[in-house]
């Protein structure tokens, strides 16, 4: 909860008392590595020498490894709290005194580190930046997961230091127009993820509400969580305030490319088409690649009577997006299936 709130140090205190005792560690690699060897045994019976072949073996080693991670799984927090808060210094020491450390190091590719990818990812920021740009992923994985912040931290390296091109490119493509513009407040970050969680996963939208509002009171610069207020009034079937919503998102951020999305979408459930096609043109403007705003426009031509230019866009959609079933079904009705399972207007038949 220190952590959450933006409490540094509290939050490094607390957790130094939580690694746990070391039998602790060991019982959850045994608990693991028993239920290995039960679930393999059945497979190779009645064959003893297998049991012992295989089975033994497989059991011992993933319940070392269990053992090896349960006892960093505090230690990578804390390490993690204390890259995010800019000590690289104590963070690397951390690392060190774990073991965690290798000479010229392929962090993003390290099989015998006890660590998650997200730990290796962040060693390799620091300490071999030329080889870290499995923090690309990193980063956008682990911003639409809500930390924007870590993951702003991750993705501003790799637009500064990656050594390739591509890389440097589409980590800066993310941050314009997926992360915020600026450095969130932690509470305000934590808040957004606490009503994302009672909306999506405990289905508490009052209290998501309440979580969303306090985020923007934190932060009112910080265009998330006016956007998940706009998404959970538009799940309730009240497009007139979600809409509203998305417009107050991208008044605070014009580049927040979901949040125009959205709007797109529930200026076409309104019947507002010319305000949906601009927001979907907007979204295209940004992402030209971005296969679902280009079947939304089809959908939309198509009910406005514009029947050629919509199928149009249909067609791009799939050819972008292949696992579009309702445009490539639709498209399939218009024109015959293709066997290839190509866009049919666009394949040499």
């Amino acid at each position: 909860m220190a952590d959450r709130m933006g409490q540094v140090d509290v939050a490094i205190q607390s957790l130094e008392q939580a690694y746990g005792p070391w039998r602790e560690h060991a019982s959850i690699g045994l608990k693991v590595g028993v239920v290995m060897f039960v679930t393999c045994v059945p497979k190779v019976w009645p064959s003893v020498s297998d049991v012992w072949r295989l089975c033994l073996p497989s059991a011992s080693r993933i319940g070392r490894a269990s053992f090896r991670s349960s006892r960093e799984m505090v230690p990578q927090h804390i390490f993690r709290v204390l890259v995010e808060a800019g000590r690289r210094e104590p963070a690397i020491a951390l690392a060190r005194a774990r073991g965690w450390l290798r000479d010229k190091g392929d962090y993003c590719r390290a099989s015998d580190l006890p660590v998650s990818g997200e730990t290796g990812g962040l060693l390799a920021m620091m300490l071999e930046p030329d080889r870290a740009d499995c923090l690309m992923l990193l980063g956008e994985r682990i911003a639409d997961d809500g930390l924007a912040r870590l993951g702003r931290l991750m993705l501003r390296d790799r637009a500064e230091r990656s050594p390739r091109p591509e890389i440097r490119a589409q980590a800066e493509w993310v941050l314009r127009y997926r992360l915020p513009d600026h450095e969130v407040p932690k509470l305000s970050e934590s808040l957004n993820v606490a009503g994302w969680q009672l909306q999506n996963r405990k289905n508490r939208p009052t209290e998501a509400l309440a979580a969303y509002t306090r985020a923007i009171a934190a932060d009112p610069a910080f265009s998330w969580p006016y956007n998940n207020i706009g998404r959970l009034y538009m799940s309730q079937n009240d497009d007139a305030q979600a809409l509203s919503w998305f417009t107050k998102a991208l008044e605070i951020n014009p580049r927040h490319l979901r949040a125009q999305f959205h709007q797109g979408f529930a200026a076409a459930r309104l019947g507002r088409y010319d305000e949906a096609f601009a927001a979907y043109n907007r979204v295209l403007t940004m992402n030209p690649t971005d296969a679902h705003a280009h079947a939304h426009v089809g959908w939309l031509l198509l009910k406005i009577g514009r029947q050629t230019e919509g199928l149009r866009e249909l067609q791009v959609a799939v050819q972008l997006e292949p696992g579009l079933d309702d445009a490539r079904r639709f498209l399939d009705a218009q024109y015959g299936r293709d066997a290839r399972r190509g866009p049919t207007p666009f394949s040499a038949r």
